[in-house]
């Protein structure tokens, strides 16, 4: 059964940013889960934030932390996002 919560844009936001950075080094089920939901919620994220985000990816990325051939391509579907997109 699924409930259906209530919680702040504000809160959201800030949910969505710590899942982000936690996930981002993991190597789990975990990161396409978590892409999946950004790519839901994105246009709720603040540009700045959004921004951040794929310039996060991409460093991952450079720096090996994001590995994985498998997890790479998930983190570049948010990388296609546009930031300030809807």
């Amino acid at each position: 059964m699924t409930k259906t919560i209530e919680v702040t844009e504000s809160t959201l936001q800030v949910l969505l940013l710590e899942s982000f950075r936690y996930c981002l080094g993991r190597q789990t089920y975990a990161v396409s889960e978590c892409v999946e939901t950004l790519i839901k919620y994105w246009s709720v994220l603040p540009e700045v934030w959004q921004d951040r985000i794929q310039h996060e990816i991409d460093r991952a990325i450079y720096r090996g932390v994001a590995e994985h051939e498998c997890d790479i391509r998930e983190w570049k579907k948010l990388l296609d996002l546009e930031v300030g997109g809807k």
